[in-house]
């Protein structure tokens, strides 16, 4: 059965025969061979495997460096601070540098910034290199995961179809998420086995090959090489000082004109400073005088208010 719209146009509904199976095993088939044809173009697969080592690749070296600073220190404060530390740099630098990187061609950038984070690990991995060096060098290393994972995103529009674009952008968080958690245990496995120096050896070497797979399975794509309007720094100072004036007016206390003063003397208006979430002066004084006078009509008030 086929629901065709009007003029003549591509059917939105077409559903096999009545003795197929029930529906949602043939969804479960569409989906399968969607994902298939997206893992099918040889350029995505590259960029997939270059993600997952990439993302594996920071995480060991996080957990490598989180067991050499308590194998140094013997400290789980200092520990916990040395590896909450690496989250802090692509908040703080990751959308600066993601701005920048997008004047240069996306493929070169990947590359480059996959030599030079192996180049980064191999220093960690040396141990003559001391503990502050070591922690300043992998904040480095994965403040350069950011602009990497934005050359990723602004090439899939070119290397994937329209309509498999939107796979293709999921099977990349998936892969994120995933990545994510099993680079502890990968990490750990690692650090438990090779010791932490040899584990970072090794994740230099994964990222020369992610920068290997980049080179030999993507090819160069046609890049403007345009630059932005307006420099993404000016653009982010604009914007924080839009953000602190809104703000500032949502903080001033308004002054508002009273034309008359309950309880006050008859005359001109004037100006009754008020504050958020505070009534004002001569409001509060007549509330405590109706209150007064309530008690006042009625004696048994006090008495037949509840006790506590």
């Amino acid at each position: 059965m086929s629901i065709t719209m009007r003029g003549g146009e591509q059917p939105f509904l077409d559903l096999p025969p009545a003795t197929a199976e029930p529906g949602r095993h043939r969804t479960a088939r569409r989906r399968a061979a969607s994902y298939r044809a997206v893992f099918a173009i040889r350029e995505f697969r590259a960029l997939w495997w270059a993600q997952v080592v990439s993302y594996r690749g920071d995480q060991i070296a996080q957990v490598a460096i989180a067991v050499l600073v308590y194998t140094k220190t013997g400290s789980a404060e200092l520990t916990a601070l040395a590896y909450a530390m690496t989250y802090l740099p692509p908040i703080l630098g990751g959308p600066l540098l993601a701005g920048l990187m997008d004047q240069f061609p996306r493929r070169q950038v990947m590359i480059t910034l996959d030599l030079v984070r192996g180049g980064l690990v191999e220093l960690m991995a040396l141990p003559s290199v001391p503990l502050p060096g070591t922690c300043a060098l992998l904040c480095v290393t994965v403040l350069l995961g950011a602009p990497f994972s934005a050359a990723r995103s602004a090439m899939l529009p070119q290397i994937l179809p329209r309509e498999r674009l939107a796979l293709g952008s999921t099977l990349g968080n998936m892969t994120f998420q995933t990545s994510q958690v099993a680079g502890f245990l990968v990490g750990g496995i690692l650090v438990a086995a090779l010791g932490v120096y040899r584990s970072l050896a090794l994740d230099a070497l994964s990222f020369c090959l992610s920068a290997a797979l980049i080179t030999g399975w993507v090819r160069p794509w046609p890049y403007s090489g345009a630059a932005p309007a307006r420099p993404l720094l000016h653009t982010l100072t604009r914007d924080v000082a839009l953000i602190l004036q809104a703000a500032r007016r949502a903080h001033a206390r308004p002054v508002r004109l009273a034309g008359r003063i309950r309880g006050g003397a008859r005359g001109p208006g004037r100006a009754v400073r008020t504050y958020p979430g505070r009534r004002p002066a001569h409001r509060r004084a007549a509330d405590v005088r109706d209150a007064r006078r309530h008690r006042g009509r009625n004696p048994g008030h006090r008495a037949a208010r509840p006790a506590g």
